[in-house]
């Protein structure tokens, strides 16, 4: 997989942790990184989250994509709340 896309992918979802919303759905992502095709998106969160940077976190009812080091409830990125 292509680096440069990974790395778009993930300062997209590390922008939106930072603005308060770090639980990012496939759409939100597709949506965010309109150059890249959604199954290229797919496959890079796939690659991403078996490389640590990215996790799967559910709601119960819904599974969204954030940073490995974001829980949810917290403000920004951790470590960074005060």
């Amino acid at each position: 997989m292509d680096e440069a896309t990974k790395n778009e992918i993930v300062e997209f979802i590390k922008k939106k942790t930072e603005r308060g919303k770090g639980l990012n759905s496939y759409r939100d992502i597709t949506k965010g990184c309109k150059d890249i095709d959604r199954k290229v998106i797919k496959k890079a969160v796939q690659e991403l989250i078996k490389e640590g940077v990215l996790d799967y976190w559910s709601s119960g009812s819904t599974t969204y994509i954030r940073l490995a080091d974001y829980e949810p409830g917290e403000e920004g990125l951790t470590g960074e709340a005060e």
